[in-house]
């Protein structure tokens, strides 16, 4: 029960943050103090376990962020920051891997405690964000945080998904209604990414229909799965089209719908800085630029004259303002502020995503409510958003390597009665 307590406060505290040099959760702080003797006290299960090669690529991006940063003249600071996220994905994997790995049962005291993160972080200890901002605004914290469209939608989820995680058999049908309704709600907050990645999770449960049997079905059917995202990802943006068009997700949704729908590549215009990203990196492919550096180069007024955004540009440029080179990616973000292995790790991630949804997603039939909600904004987020919530996809990756672990497990047991 220690474990599962443990578990429960880690969730609960992963998104409430102190600052120290830079702003750290609470959960990561203490972790930090405790992985290097969770490490050699374990180190012989991660190694059967199969975790050696994405804590090895995890250090490689640690090394590569301090390498980048001591070329580049970085600041103390921002140096710190910098190799923050790798430091806090290894302390994280070998603590929660300690945790989990003798009954993944236990998971489900995790998923607790990040509902109930979403509510702590917003009342207290917020994020550094949100505090920050909060600071220039002169405003509290707090009402920085519910300021944010999103953090209703947020609140919201953390209550909606509980259910659908831990009891999807048992409720098939109710779960895949829920999970409709939060994507519609997410599209009325503007949470466009989110309202597509729901109704993918949606269609995942309802192909299953809460019978255990159709999800290995499912995981061999690579190329029908794939036509029917892509048809679910182009209905979805048509919803969102004509929504914001007819006005139902409020005016300056709207503007901003027609804004990026007159430009050369539509609506992913509003993934500037993910172009801007792929031009910093094409500069720069081995070392990365340095953490939190300023864009001096231009990336992103080069990435707004690709999409023909001259009023974007006018405003870019009256500002007198140099803000952040873009990397609204984790895996283009940890590349251009960190170097190559910082790319390399989440392409590693990505790739095992892929491979887990293929072959291992019928292993543990309990867990895929969690799963199908999980996979399409984890797949989504590596592409395309910055690199948040980190204890949750840590969380999730040691989740994903364990059951992985236990298929490898079931296939050499199985192999080794038939040879008999």
């Amino acid at each position: 029960m220690h474990k599962s307590l443990i578990l429960f406060l880690i969730g609960a505290f992963s998104m409430t943050q102190l600052r120290i040099v830079g702003y750290i959760g609470v959960s990561e702080l203490i972790m930090l103090g405790l992985a290097p003797y969770v490490f050699f006290r374990n180190a012989k299960l991660l190694r059967q376990h199969g975790f050696m090669p994405l804590l090895t690529l995890a250090a490689f991006w640690g090394l590569s962020a301090l390498a980048t940063d001591l070329y580049r003249q970085n600041i103390f600071v921002n140096t710190i920051r910098g190799i923050a996220p790798p430091i806090a994905v290894m302390a994280g994997t070998i603590c929660i891997h300690g945790l989990l790995h003798d009954d993944l049962r236990r998971f489900k005291w995790l998923l607790v405690g990040f509902s109930v993160t979403v509510f702590l972080s917003t009342f207290i200890l917020q994020p550094g964000s949100s505090s920050a901002g909060a600071a220039e605004l002169g405003i509290s914290a707090t009402k920085a945080v519910l300021g944010y469209k999103l953090t209703l939608l947020s609140m919201v989820s953390a209550i909606v998904v509980l259910p659908v995680q831990l009891a999807y058999l048992r409720i098939p049908f109710v779960s895949a209604i829920l999970t409709v309704l939060l994507a519609l709600f997410a599209l009325l907050q503007g949470g466009r990414s989110a309202f597509l990645c729901l109704l993918l999770a949606a269609g995942m449960q309802l192909l299953v229909g809460g019978q255990a049997s159709r999800i290995r079905r499912v995981t061999r059917m690579a190329l029908p799965m794939l036509a029917v995202l892509l048809a679910v990802s182009w209905g979805a943006s048509k919803i969102y089209g004509y929504s914001a068009r007819h006005g139902y997700m409020g005016e300056d949704e709207r503007v901003k719908y027609e804004e990026q729908a007159s430009k050369k590549i539509g609506v992913l215009s509003g993934r500037l800085d993910f172009m801007g990203s792929l031009l910093a990196i094409r500069d720069s492919p081995i070392l990365g630029h340095g953490s939190w550096r300023p864009d001096y180069e231009g990336y992103m007024l080069k990435a707004m004259d690709i999409i023909d955004d001259r009023e974007g540009a006018e405003q870019y440029l009256s500002s007198n303002a140099v803000g952040w080179i873009p990397g609204h990616s984790h895996i283009w973000g940890s590349w251009v502020a960190n170097g190559i292995f910082g790319g390399v790790f989440w392409v590693f991630v990505l790739v095992l995503l892929w491979r887990f949804v293929f072959n291992d997603l019928a292993v543990f039939p309990a867990m895929y409510g969690y799963f199908s909600l999980l996979l399409p904004g984890f797949i989504w987020d590596v592409l395309f958003s910055p690199f948040g919530n980190r204890q949750q996809k840590v969380a999730a990756i040691v989740l994903i390597l364990l059951v992985r672990n236990v298929h490898a497990m079931q296939k050499r047991q199985m192999a080794a009665a038939y040879s008999l």
